[in-house]
């Protein structure tokens, strides 16, 4: 075992070196205790040859909001690092050969399978449970804004005005539930 972190050697060999933060991150959230509102998200920092893993937690959902738009700043095509942390030689001029749409990083496509998934399968039901998912896995508002107008182009989701930002996590907040059609 490494000292203070309780994640087995085994389980560190076999997770590719640019996963690693993501196996601590992972890690770190099961510690903190199901009953407990605390958030934790990630960065990885290149520099030379040293890689560097960010984990930022925060009590409050606007803190970690606030850490996952710096983070898209810094890495406009996953939100994750200062480099191409999955190595997928991405180009922001790159099409995809089969459907001529501008080639997208894995993870945000996975993040926008996903959220539909749930939209429509009914685990989401509100704009909170759609901004704590966004924030769980890093994504900004105008990733979850993207897959929500998709829906309701395509008549699965009926239109409807979300709160999609930490206000939706205050006590006095007005949710909004998510209509299927």
């Amino acid at each position: 075992m490494i000292p203070y972190i309780n994640i087995a050697p085994a389980e560190i060999e076999k997770t590719p070196h640019y996963k690693i933060h993501k196996l601590v991150l992972n890690h770190f959230r099961e510690l903190v205790p199901k009953q407990k509102k605390y958030y934790l998200s990630s960065f990885s920092l290149k520099k030379g040859s040293n890689i560097y893993g960010l984990i930022f937690g925060s009590g409050h959902p606007l803190g970690i909001e606030k850490f996952i738009d710096t983070c898209w700043k810094i890495d406009p095509e996953r939100g994750e690092a200062n480099y191409d942390i999955d190595e997928e030689n991405i180009s922001q001029s790159q099409f995809n050969l089969f459907t001529n749409e501008l080639s997208r990083p894995n993870r945000l496509m996975s993040f926008e399978h996903a959220l539909e998934s749930k939209i429509l399968s009914q685990e989401i039901t509100s704009d909170k449970d759609i901004y704590l998912f966004r924030i769980l896995y890093g994504f900004k508002e105008a990733h979850v804004k993207k897959v929500i107008n998709k829906l309701i182009a395509s008549n699965k989701l009926e239109g409807c005005k979300l709160n999609l930002t930490s206000k939706i996590c205050r006590a006095d907040a007005q949710l909004t539930f998510l209509k299927l059609i």
